[in-house]
């Protein structure tokens, strides 16, 4: 008798393809299913990761917010918030290394910064970042256009509002004209994958706070001190480098023994009348000066108070202090305010030895004064200038004060 040989029945070859069928079913589902979440989980991260480079922008732009008050035609602050879908900011930075469009200007680091929400024909309603050289030529023909990046597109939400120092609040206009906001706020969403609105936790925020200082006028063009003669002359001007009368060899020599004979002990070589007197022809020769200029109002006053500081003198002609404090008195009316000049004393190092090499230079030169520090140093009656007090420099004023003078 023949065995029967195994095999499948039909039956059981359909059960055996259906449940097949319906295995490879839900894989392909669940397989694409996943793919499905990783492309749109892809593209959030992709959305995300352009909000915080686009924030991270605007950042750096503002990191290096330059701002001229009396330059306004160039380095303009510019804040259009009006319309509210299309707001503008622009303004100067000097823009860090590694920022965005480094490559396009090389070292020219002083840029135009604009960033701006317009529609853009490939990408929609999209924030804009525009760059361009802050000084352009004088012809209109040669201004070039403004380079331009992409920095956010389907852009749902872009909003900036700044924090008003005036009021203590944040607004939403900046109005506050020759200034600059010392914190603004940004606000930035991009629209759905499914083409909704962005929603709450779709937003991203950035507050920043801007450290530059507005350049003023008085900071871009300081008032220097007024040479002697009366001319203002600017710190670079050989004419304030030296008094035009150079002494001799031998009375320089002669002044440096006797300067020498004063030893170490600190104490000055000049007795208390010879500065009394020195005080003394030095606020009449000011007070001439200043009646020339024609100055009737101040003359009376500054000859009131020199007057008085006479009187002083000469009953407390010891009194070195009361003679520094004159001085003082008399330097800030003549030296335009003591929200400026201040006058030394010899607590501060380094002063008794310039005021000395003063004294020293006006027996020499017929009681003038010395116009500045740097020519006792030229003329032979100092080999170095000792060190300011730090942040100033020394002045010598008119009426022979010595004071100093910030920076």
């Amino acid at each position: 008798m023949k065995k029967r040989k195994a095999a499948f029945t039909l039956v059981e070859t359909v059960v055996a393809m259906a449940i097949f069928s319906l295995i490879l079913a839900f894989a392909y589902k669940s397989f694409f299913s996943i793919n499905e979440t990783t492309k749109a989980s892809a593209e959030a991260t992709v959305k995300v990761q352009r909000q915080r480079i686009a924030l991270k922008t605007i950042e750096d732009a503002f990191s290096g917010l330059v701002y001229y008050e009396q330059n306004q035609s160039i380095y303009g602050f510019v804040a259009d918030t009006e319309d509210y879908d299309y707001p503008s900011i622009s303004f100067v930075s000097r823009v860090p290394p590694d920022f965005l469009g480094n490559k396009e200007f090389e070292s020219e680091r002083l840029r135009r910064i604009t960033f701006q929400v317009e529609d853009d024909e490939d990408f929609g309603r999209s924030l804009i970042m525009y760059q361009a050289s802050t000084l352009q030529p004088i012809d209109p023909l040669e201004v070039e256009e403004p380079s331009r990046w992409v920095l956010g597109q389907d852009l749902d939400t872009f909003l900036m509002v700044f924090w008003s120092t005036i009021n203590g609040e944040w607004v939403y206009e900046w109005t506050e004209t020759n200034s600059i906001p010392t914190r603004i706020k940004f606000e930035m969403a991009y629209v759905r994958a499914d083409g909704s609105a962005a929603q709450v936790e779709d937003m991203q925020k950035r507050e920043i706070v801007i450290f530059s200082e507005s350049i003023t006028k008085n900071m871009q063009n300081p008032t220097l001190p007024a040479a002697k003669g009366g001319g203002s002359r600017g710190r670079g001007d050989s004419r304030s480098r030296t008094s035009g009368k150079k002494p001799t060899a031998e009375q320089i020599a002669e002044w440096r023994k006797r300067q020498a004979d004063r030893g170490n002990d600190g104490k000055s070589r000049y007795t208390d009348a010879q500065k009394a007197e020195w005080a003394k022809r030095m606020r009449e020769r000011a007070q001439q000066k200043r009646g020339q200029q024609g100055q009737r109002g101040q003359q009376g006053q500054r000859g009131q108070q020199g007057q008085q500081g006479q009187q002083g003198q000469q009953g407390q002609q010891g009194q070195q202090g009361q003679q520094g404090q004159q001085g003082q008195q008399g330097q800030q009316q003549q030296g335009g305010g003591s929200d400026r000049w201040q006058a030394g004393n010899a607590t501060i190092p380094g002063y008794t030895t310039i005021n000395e090499a003063i004294i020293g230079y006006a027996e020499l030169n017929g009681g003038s004064a010395p116009p500045d520090v740097d020519t006792l140093v030229n003329d032979g009656y100092l080999t170095s200038v000792p060190d300011p007090p730090s942040g100033n420099m020394w002045v010598i004023n008119s009426d022979g004060v010595l004071g100093f003078q910030p920076l």
